[in-house]
């Protein structure tokens, strides 16, 4: 099996050298899923190299990211986990510019990467990594059905643009339910290449044409246990993926947008804290209305149109924190509509101490001889002091105690 998939990428790649040398580019090569895994982490590894693979019949590494692409020649990037399902079919090509485009199914998701000499002849480059298992390379011919036209040859318009009612971009945004708790926040001035801001910097907007570079960060660090109300305000179904919700230590001041890369996993490689979770709102609909919460035990928390709030993620609380979202895929705008505060501090609890009363002897001047007489000077009730205590014992003065301890034992004796 694997000798009759090698032969088929062999007369591909003879196939793309003869084209290239007659300048003719947007060559796509189709790779078919056939088998995968969910046992590992990543999955397959694809480019371009403009070294003869029969060179590297002996000497090939262990990997293809970053051994291989480290060294002149090579291009290669891994794909998103979420485009590696079984039968799912990709497809890529290279334009005279240097930009290998990618798209899956049948649809074209944009710039996979760029910078590929163009000036040499260039062969397929496949990592079967990962959760990847098996792959199957398909004749090109049999997938023109599904085939996209290219940049190059594109003048009609897509149908997904076809039903598309230009009125619906002034249509005002549903009103959200949680609006009259909600304080304004806007999104801070950072944001992706494609991402257009309103005046007021609380709606988003990615460019239609294009699906990913849509970053947008909060203006400030979030707080503890505030919740971010988050409102879908239009999507695009031609699009794989939706938005993407994470948190970063990263102040958005210290970055561009050409910091910012176009899959959001790749914030992970960064020096500061991040977390990103994915497809938070799958097959979004307009007015859907998404409310984030990281909780003081560092839980992060989303409900979705009022539904009760479920645990996506954890972090590190202790950290100062901004949220940050990539208006990515079929989500195509979004409006920050503010945060509800965090609840204020219950009350401390107020412990009564009970009143209790207790009485003093007062001195007496008594001799320490005493008489008869002595018997008839007990002190009466208007003689005690009642002075409240939080102690339910009597208490005397040193000298009464003493004087009144004689006083009983003479007595009896």
């Amino acid at each position: 099996m694997l000798l009759k998939e090698i032969a088929v990428f062999q007369r591909i790649a003879l196939d793309v050298c003869a084209y290239h040398n007659n300048m003719v580019f947007y060559f796509q090569v189709y790779i078919k899923f056939m088998e995968v895994s969910n046992n590992w982490s990543g999955v397959l590894r694809f480019g371009l190299t403009s070294t003869d693979p029969s060179t590297l019949r002996n000497s090939l590494p262990k990997y293809a990211c970053p051994d291989l692409t480290n060294k002149p020649g090579y291009w290669a990037k891994a794909l998103a986990e979420r485009f590696s399902e079984r039968g799912t079919i990709l497809f890529f090509y290279v334009t005279s510019t240097g930009d290998v485009h990618f798209g899956i199914n049948g649809e074209e998701k944009g710039i996979f990467f760029s910078g590929v000499d163009t000036r040499t002849p260039v062969w397929g480059l496949f990592d079967i990594y990962g959760n990847s298992t098996g792959i199957e390379i398909l004749s090109p011919r049999n997938q023109l059905n599904n085939l996209r036209s290219s940049p190059s040859t594109e003048n009609v318009l897509p149908a997904a643009f076809q039903n598309l009612r230009l009125s619906s971009v002034h249509e005002s945004p549903p009103p959200s339910p949680t609006a009259t708790s909600l304080i304004p926040l806007p999104f801070h001035k950072t944001r992706g290449k494609n991402i257009r801001l309103s005046n007021d910097r609380t709606v988003a907007s990615r460019s239609d044409s294009e699906f990913c570079h849509g970053y947008v960060f909060t203006a400030r660090p979030i707080r503890l246990d505030e919740k971010i109300v988050i409102q879908v305000l239009s999507t695009e179904s031609m699009y794989v993926g939706a938005l993407t919700f994470g948190l970063t230590s990263c102040d958005p001041a210290s970055l561009s947008s050409q910091d910012l890369p176009e899959d959001a996993d790749s914030l992970l490689d960064r020096r500061e804290y991040w977390v990103i979770n994915k497809d938070v709102a799958s097959i979004p609909e307009r007015g859907d209305e998404l409310v984030f919460c990281v909780t003081s035990a560092g839980q992060v928390t989303l409900s979705k149109n009022g539904s009760p709030a479920l645990t996506i993620m954890h972090v590190d609380h202790s950290l100062e924190l901004w949220a940050l979202f990539d208006v990515y895929g079929s989500t195509q705008k979004i409006r920050l509509a503010g945060i509800v505060p965090p609840p204020p501090p219950p009350p401390p609890v107020r412990h009564e101490t009970p009143r209790v009363r207790h009485c003093f002897l007062p001195p007496t001047t008594m001799t320490p001889a005493p008489t008869a007489e002595l018997l008839h000077l007990q002190p009466t009730v208007s003689q005690l002091h009642l002075v409240p205590s939080k102690y339910l014992n009597l208490t005397f003065s040193y000298n009464s105690i003493h004087q009144f301890i004689i006083l009983l034992f003479r007595v009896r004796t």
